[in-house]
């Protein structure tokens, strides 16, 4: 996919560190074109693809927020929209990930791997898309 066609689609980006949050959707923006919507609480990105589920081509989230950990926001985003293509992208170590019971389908990447990782997964996940 080339990088015109990955802006077409839009990220919606959960993060309750607003600094990663700012740094990891400027990286995004950057370097593949694409949009993306940020928001540091679960219960906030739900809602927002729950109003605009069209506008949304992947959801990226962390997994150690407040109220809700990315694994149950993932598991709910699942239940609403089972082809949203997901990233679990979080500093907890695998067997807290493990433990959470992801969602079928949903990619864990660590943040430890940095953004190359990142930038790799949603490249091939919005070629299959």
């Amino acid at each position: 996919m080339k990088t015109s066609e990955l802006a077409a689609n839009s990220i919606l980006l959960v993060d309750d560190n607003l600094s990663i949050l700012d740094v990891v959707a400027t990286t995004l923006q950057a370097l593949l074109g694409v949009s993306v919507r940020c928001f540091d609480s679960p219960s906030a990105a739900l809602q927002e693809l729950h109003d605009h589920s069209c506008a949304y081509r992947m959801v990226i989230s962390d997994f150690d927020m407040p109220g809700m950990n990315g694994a149950e926001l993932l598991r709910a985003i699942g239940c609403i929209h089972p082809e949203l293509p997901t990233i679990l992208f979080s500093g907890s170590t695998e067997e807290e990930i493990v433990a959470s019971r992801l969602p079928a389908g949903c990619h864990y990447l660590s943040k430890a791997g940095g953004f190359s990782q990142l930038i790799e997964a949603v490249r091939g996940m919005a070629v299959a898309a």
